[in-house]
């Protein structure tokens, strides 16, 4: 039986390269509905770029904010980084990603008062994040599939042995993140629960704030994301924008797997004396 995601995608800044997207659609379909966006989103004032920091519940927190900044996950999250904890309002946010992919089942926004302070705390800083994955190896290859897009493995030498590795699993950022760059603020993770929350009319949740020096470190340096000159145009696209009917573009797609393959190969090498 075949499982769909949804997809919700910004139009008013123009279309990726998506093959599964150009199957469900004609291309003068794509145009009418980027034209529609683009002539809403040129309507409105150009972006005025506020702090995002909600004052009064930021010092009603602060107590609470400062045990969490303790906590040792968080510490290693944002290590040489400059960072802080506040709470944040997210229709002062901008978006770096063009779409968001989410579950065929509708998940129904939880009313308001269901997110008191404390629900909005765990919801931004939880203990961990975990994914459902497969394994499969032998002597020579590791094999993991998982449909958690942000999984990934990396290679560390043993703390008991120096002669043997470990293989790290990492299941992505589980924290609500903000970022700075260029004056500018943006949501730098935490895409679905922000959606989520804003289709709950809860707009203000506790976030970790980044400092960034880089394009790189505000995290939108992947080819399936907009562009700079977009980022900083006049009308950047904000993260109130995927609630916004007139603005995105809904369809649906097989549900993806991430493949991720370890394998040991040899090969000789003629040494260089000089």
């Amino acid at each position: 039986m075949r499982r769909d995601n949804r997809i919700i995608e910004l139009g008013a800044w123009g279309f990726d390269e998506n093959p599964d997207r150009d199957r469900f659609f004609r291309a003068d379909d794509l145009v009418d509905v980027q034209e529609r966006a683009a002539n809403l989103n040129q309507s409105r004032s150009k972006w005025d770029s506020i702090s995002p920091v909600v004052d009064d519940a930021t010092d009603q927190l602060k107590h609470r904010l400062s045990r969490y900044s303790t906590r040792n996950d968080l510490q290693l999250q944002f290590e040489g980084l400059e960072w802080k904890l506040a709470v944040v309002d997210l229709r002062r946010l901008l978006s770096f990603q063009r779409r968001l992919v989410l579950p065929e089942q509708e998940m129904l926004p939880e009313t308001i008062e269901e997110f008191d302070w404390q629900n909005r705390l765990e919801l931004a800083f939880p203990s961990s994040r975990t994914s459902q994955f497969t394994r499969r190896s032998n002597a020579t290859e590791l094999t993991l599939k998982t449909e958690n897009p942000d999984f990934s493995v990396s290679l560390k030498p043993s703390s008991k042995d120096s002669e043997s590795f470990e293989v790290a699993l990492r299941h992505g950022s589980p924290f609500m993140e903000v970022a700075r760059y260029r004056d500018r603020w943006f949501l730098r993770d935490g895409y679905h629960r922000a959606y989520r929350l804003l289709r709950a009319h809860v707009f203000a949740v506790p976030a970790a704030m980044v400092e960034a020096r880089s394009l790189k470190e505000l995290g939108a340096v992947e080819p399936w994301f907009f562009p700079e000159e977009v980022l900083f145009g006049g009308h950047p696209p904000p993260v109130t924008d995927f609630t916004s009917e007139g603005l995105i573009l809904r369809w649906r797609r097989p549900v993806r797997q991430k493949v991720i393959r370890v394998v040991i190969t040899e090969h000789f090498e003629t040494l260089n004396f000089e």
